[in-house]
């Protein structure tokens, strides 16, 4: 059912598709509720129900423990400007090895305010973990953090004080 579903969905017969999304998910399968849930949070195929696609995805995220439900939530709450319960489902997600909610998870430990301790070592392991499933995103942010965030540290750990006390010795001497 869900197979065909996704058929359905390309050939562009989305009310068969939901329907048949649907009927899979009955049947207890987790990603067919997953895109179930997202069908109806956008209107496709069927009529735009927010209130039982969060129903269906929360379902799949707390009983099923999908991975693709927080996520899926986290964009939805992301889509209406409800950061902090966004960023909860983002670190489910990555917690449950979603690598696209890696990079997100990495991101969230280095913006202060977040709601995740911040913490360049915990972004780091994040990334590394999405490069690992080869996550381009990750891929990305690991590379900037090697070779653009740890100089620019070191420079400013280092350096600036460095120069700030010779600065310093000039003006006085």
């Amino acid at each position: 059912l869900y197979h065909r579903a996704w058929q359905l969905e390309d050939e562009g017969k989305l009310e068969e598709s939901f329907n048949m999304f649907t009927e899979a998910a009955a049947a207890g399968h987790e990603n067919a509720l997953v895109k179930a849930g997202v069908m109806l949070l956008e209107g496709r195929g069927t009529e735009k129900d927010e209130a039982t696609g969060l129903q269906y995805l929360q379902r799949a995220a707390d009983i099923l423990k999908s991975p693709f439900a927080p996520w899926e939530l986290a964009r939805y709450y992301d889509s209406i400007g409800e950061r902090a319960l966004a960023d909860s489902y983002y670190v489910t997600a990555s917690d449950r090895g979603l690598a696209p909610a890696m990079a997100r998870r990495g991101l969230l430990h280095l913006l202060p305010g977040s709601g995740v301790e911040w913490s360049p070592t915990e972004a780091y392991h994040w990334w590394t973990r999405g490069a690992e499933a080869e996550d381009e995103d990750c891929l990305l942010y690991r590379r900037l953090y090697l070779y653009l965030f740890i100089p620019l540290l070191v420079v400013l750990v280092f350096a600036l004080p460095m120069i700030a006390a010779r600065l310093l010795l000039k003006k006085q001497g």
